[in-house]
């Protein structure tokens, strides 16, 4: 048995942000659950998600994965009822769903969201509890997400307020305009902004800045045009030791293959998972 989160249609579009209640007032609307991934799984999914009571013919199961982690996704799955004759008539917009799936795409009554522990080089994955405490660090990463900077000495991890990055980037700098470099690493969004100096170093972001002697250095990633997102030493360090072994970072067939889980269910092909595979074929 393992834990999921069940949340029923509520109104929440008239709530702040800036109100200091407001996460707590989200999750107070969530109920913890309990499921077991065997034969009836899915028959347990469709009941929590009322399928008797919309008297559904045909059934339209969406998963959608709506946060990921190294070696952890959250899945949000829901009745696309707008696809069934407009069952959705019959029920409430479901407003704290299309929150957590941070997507203007309409979802409609009961939803259930549920934690899978994703090896990286495997595919024996597992469903693991999804408690209240999740889907609050996941509210707070986005308000907060994480950076990297190099002092001229070392690497440090920062948690910057999603408003705070340019005042953080020019107190780093000292007010000096760095230079900066784009770079799609098997779908690591990089954005690298250094300034340079003879005295800086030129192995402390392997080759991705060629030979360029590094005085200081932050970076950080972009999800979408409009998102920051997470970047964590662990998965730079295994960037920078990659590029020092290849200098074209395009995903070959080999990487985009899908995998299968144990129970055949597809396993995306996310960023930390290429990235693993990569890392593993070379090191």
């Amino acid at each position: 048995m393992f834990k999921c989160l069940l949340i029923k249609p509520h109104k929440i579009n008239h709530l702040s942000w800036n109100e200091p209640d407001y996460i707590s007032t989200i999750l107070n609307f969530c109920l913890e659950i309990e499921l077991e991934n065997n034969d009836f799984f899915i028959d347990n999914v469709l009941k929590f998600l009322d399928t008797e009571k919309l008297n559904i013919k045909n059934i339209h199961l969406e998963n959608i994965i709506f946060h990921e982690e190294p070696e952890h996704s959250y899945n949000l799955i829901y009745l696309d009822l707008i696809a069934e004759d407009n069952l959705h008539l019959l029920t409430q917009e479901n407003e704290i769903a299309m929150l957590i799936n941070n997507d203007p795409k309409q979802i409609y009554s009961n939803v259930i969201l549920c934690k899978e522990y994703i090896p990286a080089l495997s595919n024996n994955t597992t469903f693991i509890d999804m408690t209240k405490a999740n889907l609050e660090l996941i509210f707070e990463k986005r308000k907060n997400f994480k950076i990297l900077t190099w002092d001229s000495v070392r690497w440090s991890e920062h948690i910057i307020p999603i408003d705070n990055l340019y005042n953080f980037i020019d107190s780093f700098f000292d007010e000096e305009k760095p230079d900066k470099k784009h770079i799609d690493f098997f779908m690591h969004n990089l954005n690298i902004l250094y300034t340079s100096s003879k005295y800086g170093s030129i192995y402390c972001c392997g080759k991705l800045l060629d030979d360029i002697p590094v005085e200081k250095c932050i970076v950080y990633t972009m999800l979408s045009e409009e998102h920051i997102g997470d970047i964590t030493l662990n998965e730079f360090k295994k960037i920078t030791k990659l590029s020092e072994k290849i200098d074209k970072y395009v995903i070959s067939d080999e990487f985009l293959i899908e995998d299968k889980t144990n129970h055949g269910r597809s396993i995306k092909q996310n960023k930390y998972r290429i990235l693993d595979k990569m890392y593993n074929k070379y090191y």
